[in-house]
Protein backbone atom coordinates (compact mmCIF):
# COMPACT_ATOMS: atom_id res chain seq x y z
CA UNK A 1 0.00 0.00 0.00
CA UNK A 2 1.70 3.60 -1.13
CA UNK A 3 2.14 5.86 2.00
CA UNK A 4 -0.12 7.91 0.24
CA UNK A 5 -3.32 6.03 0.61
CA UNK A 6 -2.03 5.05 4.14
CA UNK A 7 -2.16 8.55 4.93
CA UNK A 8 -5.32 9.46 3.84
CA UNK A 9 -7.17 5.93 5.07
CA UNK A 10 -5.58 6.68 8.46
CA UNK A 11 -7.06 10.31 8.24
CA UNK A 12 -10.66 8.65 7.62
CA UNK A 13 -10.31 6.36 10.99
CA UNK A 14 -9.02 9.47 13.20
CA UNK A 15 -12.29 9.77 14.75
CA UNK A 16 -12.85 5.83 15.32
CA UNK A 17 -9.17 5.43 16.94
CA UNK A 18 -10.29 8.57 19.02
CA UNK A 19 -13.09 6.87 20.30
CA UNK A 20 -11.23 3.44 20.66
CA UNK A 21 -8.45 5.39 22.60
CA UNK A 22 -8.16 4.01 26.12
CA UNK A 23 -6.95 6.50 27.81
CA UNK A 24 -9.36 9.41 26.48
CA UNK A 25 -12.10 6.97 27.07
CA UNK A 26 -11.37 6.54 30.46
CA UNK A 27 -12.96 9.09 32.03
CA UNK A 28 -15.79 8.66 30.33
CA UNK A 29 -15.56 4.78 31.22
CA UNK A 30 -15.35 5.92 35.07
CA UNK A 31 -18.48 8.33 34.73
CA UNK A 32 -20.44 5.45 33.58
CA UNK A 33 -19.38 3.21 35.88
CA UNK A 34 -20.26 5.55 38.71
CA UNK A 35 -23.14 6.23 37.38
CA UNK A 36 -23.93 2.37 37.33
CA UNK A 37 -22.50 1.97 40.83
CA UNK A 38 -24.48 5.09 42.04
CA UNK A 39 -28.08 3.19 40.94
CA UNK A 40 -27.14 -0.07 41.66
CA UNK A 41 -26.83 1.28 45.51
CA UNK A 42 -30.19 2.86 44.77
CA UNK A 43 -31.62 -0.05 43.74
CA UNK A 44 -30.13 -1.95 46.88
CA UNK A 45 -31.25 0.77 49.46
CA UNK A 46 -34.92 0.77 47.36
CA UNK A 47 -35.25 -2.96 47.96
CA UNK A 48 -34.16 -3.26 51.54
CA UNK A 49 -36.66 -0.18 52.32
CA UNK A 50 -39.36 -2.37 50.77
CA UNK A 51 -38.72 -5.72 52.46
CA UNK A 52 -38.96 -3.68 55.98
CA UNK A 53 -42.06 -2.24 54.99
CA UNK A 54 -43.46 -5.53 53.87
CA UNK A 55 -42.07 -7.13 57.05
CA UNK A 56 -43.55 -4.32 59.52
CA UNK A 57 -46.92 -4.69 57.89
CA UNK A 58 -46.89 -8.49 57.90
CA UNK A 59 -46.16 -8.20 61.72
CA UNK A 60 -48.44 -5.41 62.27
CA UNK A 61 -51.30 -7.41 60.79
CA UNK A 62 -50.46 -10.74 62.54
CA UNK A 63 -49.95 -8.61 66.39
CA UNK A 64 -53.46 -7.14 65.27
CA UNK A 65 -55.10 -10.18 64.66
CA UNK A 66 -53.50 -11.88 67.33
CA UNK A 67 -54.47 -8.86 70.02
CA UNK A 68 -58.33 -8.71 68.44
CA UNK A 69 -58.16 -12.69 69.28
CA UNK A 70 -56.83 -12.08 72.69
CA UNK A 71 -59.90 -9.63 73.55
CA UNK A 72 -62.43 -12.10 72.37
CA UNK A 73 -61.10 -14.89 73.97
CA UNK A 74 -60.82 -13.08 77.16
CA UNK A 75 -64.77 -11.95 76.74
CA UNK A 76 -65.60 -15.19 76.17
CA UNK A 77 -63.62 -16.49 78.89
CA UNK A 78 -65.21 -14.23 81.32
CA UNK A 79 -68.98 -15.19 79.81
CA UNK A 80 -68.22 -19.09 80.32
CA UNK A 81 -66.80 -18.64 83.87
CA UNK A 82 -70.03 -16.90 84.91
CA UNK A 83 -72.21 -19.17 82.83
CA UNK A 84 -70.02 -22.22 84.80
CA UNK A 85 -70.50 -20.91 88.30
CA UNK A 86 -74.60 -20.09 87.74
CA UNK A 87 -74.39 -23.72 86.36
CA UNK A 88 -72.98 -25.27 88.82
CA UNK A 89 -75.27 -23.61 91.56
CA UNK A 90 -77.98 -24.56 89.81
CA UNK A 91 -77.26 -28.16 89.64
CA UNK A 92 -76.22 -28.08 92.89
CA UNK A 93 -79.57 -26.71 94.10
CA UNK A 94 -81.04 -29.67 92.28
CA UNK A 95 -79.12 -32.16 94.22
CA UNK A 96 -79.59 -30.25 97.18
CA UNK A 97 -76.28 -29.56 98.34
CA UNK A 98 -74.52 -27.05 96.05
CA UNK A 99 -70.98 -28.62 96.26
CA UNK A 100 -72.39 -31.46 94.36
CA UNK A 101 -73.38 -28.93 91.52
CA UNK A 102 -69.26 -27.67 90.83
CA UNK A 103 -68.11 -31.50 91.40
CA UNK A 104 -70.32 -31.81 88.44
CA UNK A 105 -69.85 -29.42 86.58
CA UNK A 106 -66.17 -29.51 86.57
CA UNK A 107 -66.45 -33.66 86.32
CA UNK A 108 -67.91 -32.68 82.43
CA UNK A 109 -65.09 -29.98 81.18
CA UNK A 110 -62.34 -32.92 82.39
CA UNK A 111 -64.10 -35.39 79.88
CA UNK A 112 -64.40 -32.61 77.51
CA UNK A 113 -60.97 -31.46 77.66
CA UNK A 114 -59.58 -35.14 77.51
CA UNK A 115 -61.41 -36.03 74.56
CA UNK A 116 -60.06 -32.80 72.70
CA UNK A 117 -56.60 -33.38 73.86
CA UNK A 118 -56.96 -37.12 73.06
CA UNK A 119 -58.64 -37.06 69.66
CA UNK A 120 -58.59 -33.31 68.56
CA UNK A 121 -55.42 -31.86 69.65
CA UNK A 122 -53.63 -32.53 65.66
CA UNK A 123 -56.51 -31.02 63.55
CA UNK A 124 -56.66 -28.11 66.17
CA UNK A 125 -53.13 -26.98 66.17
CA UNK A 126 -52.93 -27.61 62.21
CA UNK A 127 -56.03 -25.24 62.18
CA UNK A 128 -54.41 -22.78 64.10
CA UNK A 129 -51.11 -22.72 62.41
CA UNK A 130 -52.59 -22.67 59.22
CA UNK A 131 -54.69 -19.51 60.54
CA UNK A 132 -51.08 -17.74 61.36
CA UNK A 133 -49.40 -18.71 58.17
CA UNK A 134 -52.35 -17.23 56.34
CA UNK A 135 -52.39 -14.60 58.09
CA UNK A 136 -48.64 -13.01 57.62
CA UNK A 137 -48.08 -14.41 53.68
CA UNK A 138 -51.75 -12.42 52.29
CA UNK A 139 -51.33 -9.25 54.32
Amino acid sequence: MPKKNWMAYKEKLKPNLKRLDPFTNMEQTENVLESLLGKVSDYGHTSLELAKLKTLDTTASVVSSLAFYTIVLAILLVFMITLNIGLGLWVGELLGKFYLGFFIVTLFYGIAGLILYYFLETPIKKRIHNIVIHKALHS
